[in-house]
């Protein structure tokens, strides 16, 4: 079985170099050098495969295609970019370059949401109700102040959920005829 999976601790070696682009390439033309000895083969074949079924989820790429995107990845500034969606229909996306920071989302009503990575990796979906949306049902017998109509209020989420180990924060706000939605995303290292 080690022989068919020789790849992973290829490319896991690679990833640790202080040049992961450089070793990277050079660790795809080892796979593919070693996958020609009889030994290795059945292990390539998975490899192409695992690449191929890759690709395939996102855009139908060859393997060497999402080789040369995972290079080009490692390239990039490191950026995560989060989806908001409504049912099928997507609602914002919120780009992050920097390791913390919270962008806002306004004119959510009540609905099925999902929250994604660019990627398609789903982190959480739900039910967004008119209790965590709209003023009047969540806030029943507080009356609305002024700031209130413009966003400006200073208030607590009505809901807040937690992903990835806190690392990612959805705050949901009442308004008077629609909420909002921050998605802020907390540096792991100063939790």
């Amino acid at each position: 079985m080690h022989d068919d999976l020789f790849f992973v601790a290829v490319i896991t070696r690679a990833l640790e170099q202080s040049d992961p682009r450089t070793a990277l390439r050079e660790a795809f033309d080892r796979i593919e050098t070693m996958g020609q000895q009889p030994r290795y083969q059945r292990g390539y074949r998975q490899f192409l495969q695992l690449m191929g079924s890759a690709g395939q989820a996102q855009r139908h790429d060859t393997p060497e295609e999402l080789a040369t995107e995972i290079l080009d990845a490692v390239d990039r500034p490191q950026s995560i970019e989060i989806l908001l969606h409504r049912g099928k229909q997507p609602v914002a996306t919120c780009t992050f370059s920097e390791s913390t920071g919270a962008q806002t989302v306004g004119r959510i009503t009540p609905g099925d949401y999902t929250v994604t990575l660019d990627t398609g990796r789903l982190l959480w979906q739900g039910r967004l109700a008119e209790e965590d949306l709209l003023w009047s049902r969540a806030y029943p017998k507080r009356p609305l102040q002024v700031a209130a109509d413009t966003g400006t209020a200073d208030q607590s989420p009505t809901r807040t959920i937690h992903l990835l180990d806190g690392t990612l924060e959805v705050n949901v706000y009442a308004g008077l005829e629609s909420g909002t939605v921050e998605i802020r995303l907390n540096n792991r290292e100063s939790r």
